[in-house]
């Protein structure tokens, strides 16, 4: 080995030293240990080289958790401290009236469900008697452990061919406890996601660099890489919802642990686990790259392609999960023609187990998302003379329709069929016959003058092509499906947990693929002539050499954007106080969802002027001071949708993000004291005091805009 070089580190932090949330009783433990090292040197001396590097991470996050749990009372069915009537439902009639309050709002002991009182066992007991406020904290602490090491080797085979590879690998395993005292029953907590997640990353390349001539040099790449992510709850393996009482849950490693309780007007889930659990999501990227460089005369030409394989799937259920769920509503306790229900009502229901709704997501297709998109380019950097240098080119983005992985994995919602058209079935495109568009051409043109020894000007123009977003795509019903089960009405059961959930029942897709009289559930549609959107990003600068080692910058800094990605519910209310009634396709096919456009194509646009005033390092001092004066007008955040549907030009306005006024200064000062400075140059103080710096930012800004809206509830016109 030749010139081996090696270094270690590590830092630490503790809970010691942070402030306790004045909110919680006690303070949960944190600590944080980050530690690695690297190694590198030559194996062959002037040919060969390797370097490694490893980092660990162990982050223990102490979190603390409110909630608000039944009462021991309500937990023996004594609700006489509840605010509102609790009447018997095997009274009065299948419609809800009639009915007859329980005596002293008690339900008596042998009414009470067996299934719900072992699921009231597994909830701690509240620490005070508060019936609709938090009466229950705990704390957790969430163990994230990262492991990860690169290793890069260089090899000249001569001085004109070059080679080199790297691989890197990471391996983050998070474990996020439920709430103390729940146990394996998961509980609140972070909406019910505890568990283990995993995320593994591998990324390689190779690279090989020719340089045929003093003129002309290639470089070609190519590189992959892949991620794999999955998160189990904590009581995956198990078969706690056979264990209860709860039957037909347990049917598969998926779908083993405990089924998610919902009671309306307590911490949910009061027992289970999140609707998103489990989830596996992965994405592999291949790129192949080949880069060119010319010089002739005064002019340095670049050109090449690059060119890529994406695949991008996830499994995740978030309607019912893959065990199931039970939601307890007021109305099966309440009475038609009394208003007044409330949380005790959802409570009384669940003990009398009968459910308002409930059901179960389905194993369907697994979503996954396939495209190879292709970039080609040419530029030319043009030294005109000294004083100006002019660089032109032009890039072509394609990108083509992407395609399911599997036959059927992609569904588009067809609103003027009211259809669904599943890909690749029947003569159905695979790419659901989605439009391609090859004339993306982004041309790119900047210039560089320098008026004297002082002063520089500079400016640019381009425009760059925003891809679809791929997490937002064809994935409807069947892709993703699911059982669910409803009563008649509000007021009467849609089942009883006692009976277990029905076996699996999954859709048979037509062998046309063309799914008629789609089901009343939310869509996202994709047009087929969707276009990829643009953004034209401009500038223009001046930078001045001042005395004392300052220097002035200023610049307009201002982007346009053209067909960006805007999502759009096709379904909305248009009719204040019409409910359902006022939505475009409840009158049409009876459908009251959600029908969301993906994408509509609208424009923001920026403009700025961006001032910076610095003084280069000198003397052990440095200073920056920026002041940005700027407007930022979108429709929304990305991917986001209309605040408006009636008149949608009013949601343009400014952005979420935009102010108008901001200033940041930063300093650098190196005290004068120690080995080779003006004080304390020797000596015992040189050594306390020497080689410190002290620095400092002061970030000032102005207000974000304010926004006034109402609730569609409120309103009484359904958006959702």
């Amino acid at each position: 080995m030749h010139d081996f070089q090696r270094s270690a580190y590590e830092f630490n932090k503790v809970s010691r030293l942070n402030a306790r949330r004045t909110d919680l009783l006690a303070k949960p433990v944190t600590t944080y240990n980050y530690f690695g090292g690297t190694a590198g040197g030559a194996i062959l001396k002037n040919r060969t080289f390797y370097f490694a590097d490893y980092l660990g991470i162990r982050d223990r996050l102490g979190k603390g958790h409110r909630a608000s749990v039944p009462t021991t009372a309500f937990r023996r069915g004594d609700l006489s401290a509840a605010p509102t009537t609790i009447y018997d439902p095997l009274t009065g009639d299948a419609t809800g009236a009639n009915r007859q309050p329980f005596a002293n709002k008690i339900i008596p002991t042998a009414r009470i469900s067996s299934i719900a009182a072992r699921l009231n066992a597994m909830i701690p007991a509240p620490l005070s008697e508060s019936q609709t406020g938090v009466n229950y904290e705990g704390s957790t602490s969430r163990a994230k452990d990262t492991n990860g090491f690169d290793v890069k080797g260089d090899h000249n085979f001569t001085t004109n061919h070059r080679v080199s590879a790297r691989y890197s690998f990471q391996r983050q395993v998070v474990n996020d406890p439920p709430l103390a005292g729940y146990g394996a029953a998961g509980g609140p907590a972070n909406g019910g996601f505890a568990g283990t997640g995993t995320v593994t990353t591998h990324s390689g390349g190779l690279n090989y660099t020719a340089v045929f001539s003093p003129t002309l040099i290639s470089e070609f790449r190519t590189g992959i890489t892949r991620y794999i992510n999955s998160a189990y709850a904590s009581d995956y393996g198990t078969r706690a919802s056979d264990d209860v009482g709860i039957r037909g849950v347990n049917i598969s490693d998926l779908t083993s642990g405990l089924t998610n309780i919902d009671i309306g007007g307590y911490s949910n889930p009061v027992v289970g686990y999140s609707l998103s659990l489990p989830w596996i999501r992965f994405e592999t990227n291949w790129n192949f790259v080949n880069n060119w460089t010319k010089t002739r005369g005064n002019h340095t030409m670049k050109f090449g392609w690059d060119y890529r394989f994406n695949r991008d799937g996830l499994y995740q259920t978030q309607v019912y999960s893959l065990r199931g769920q039970y939601r307890f509503r007021t109305g099966q306790t309440g009475r038609n023609g009394d208003p007044l229900q409330g949380f005790a009502n959802s409570y009384a229901a669940f003990l009398l187990d009968m459910p308002n709704d409930f059901g179960r997501d389905l194993l369907s297709a697994f979503p996954e998302y396939v495209q190879f998109p292709l970039f080609t380019y040419v530029q030319d950097k043009w030294q005109v003379n000294k004083r100006l240098t002019v660089d032109i080119g032009v890039r072509h983005e394609l990108y083509p329709p992407a395609t399911p992985k599997q036959k059927g994995g992609f569904s588009n919602y067809d609103i003027a069929t009211n259809s669904l058209i599943v890909a690749g079935v029947g003569s159905n495109p695979r790419n659901l016959g989605r439009k391609n568009y090859p004339a993306n051409f982004a041309p790119r043109i900047g210039f560089s003058y320098r008026m004297d020894e002082k002063t520089v000007t500079r400016s640019g123009y381009g425009i760059s092509y925003i891809p679809y977003p791929d997490n937002r795509y064809a994935y409807n019903f069947p892709v993703r499906q699911n059982n669910s089960f409803n009563p008649a009405n509000s007021f009467v059961a849609a089942g009883r947990m006692a009976d277990g959930l029905p076996a699996p029942l999954p859709f048979a897709v037509p062998q046309d693929g063309i799914i008629r009289n789609a089901p009343n559930q939310a869509y996202e549609v994709i047009p087929l002539d969707y276009h990829e959107g643009y953004i034209q990003s401009y500038n223009f600068a001046v930078q001045r050499s001042l005395p004392w080692k300052f220097t002035l910058d200023a610049a307009y800094v201002g982007n346009k954007g053209t067909r960006v990605s805007q999502q759009y519910n096709a379904n909305g209310g248009f009719t204040l106080g019409a409910g359902r009634e006022g939505q475009p396709l409840w009158s049409r096919y009876r459908r009251d969802a959600a029908t969301n456009v993906s994408f509509i194509g609208t424009s923001t646009n920026y403009n700025s002027l961006q001032v910076k005033f610095d003084r280069r390092f000198s003397g052990g001092f440095q200073l920056t001071t920026a002041y940005t004066w700027s407007k930022s007008i979108d429709y929304s955040q990305d991917n986001g949708g209309f605040a408006y549907l009636i008149n949608s030009v009013r949601t343009r306005s400014r952005s979420d993000f935009d102010r108008r006024h901001m200033i940041n200064q930063s300093y650098v000062w190196e005290l004068p004291f120690g080995k080779g400075k003006r004080l304390a140059a020797s000596g015992p103080l040189a050594q306390l005091a020497g080689n410190w710096q002290v620095t400092g930012i002061l970030s000032v800004m102005s207000g974000s805009a304010l926004n006034i809206s109402a609730p569609p509830a409120t309103l009484n016109a359904q958006r959702q």
